[in-house]
């Protein structure tokens, strides 16, 4: 396992796993705009068979919202798609949204990137 830094007040972490063969990397609590803290985010989801990324906030919502650590469905897919990573499960959504918000975000997510889409509680994923 590797750690690598992420911007958020404070201080954290995401990660890389590697099991055999497979790479998972985990990155929550990250929020983008800086390019160096978004390239060392980039570079780990480099050859990952999967991503788990925060997409706490809208862009909109972003917006209001600058320094408390956190990104977007919108970032999401631009990492996964400068990155290669071969899918990608958004994660850390944002409380207040109700299951029909999360509903309408995956679809649009989902119709302009097949590998990405939303993170369900209680899933397991298989690689």
């Amino acid at each position: 396992m590797e750690s690598f830094p992420v911007r958020h007040p404070g201080g954290a972490c995401g990660f890389v796993v590697e099991v055999g063969a497979r790479r998972i990397t985990f990155v929550t609590d990250h929020e983008h705009g800086d390019a160096s803290a978004d390239s060392i985010v980039c570079d780990r989801m480099v050859g990952a068979d999967l991503v788990l990324y925060d997409a706490t906030f809208t862009e909109a919502e972003l917006a209001a919202r600058k320094g408390w650590g956190h990104s977007t469905a919108e970032a999401a897919l631009a990492f996964r798609q400068q990155s290669g990573a071969e899918r990608m499960v958004l994660i850390h959504h944002e409380p207040s949204r109700v299951d029909a918000d999360l509903a309408a975000l995956e679809a649009d997510i989902t119709a302009r990137d097949p590998r990405v889409r939303l993170a369900r509680g209680g899933e397991k994923l298989a690689l």
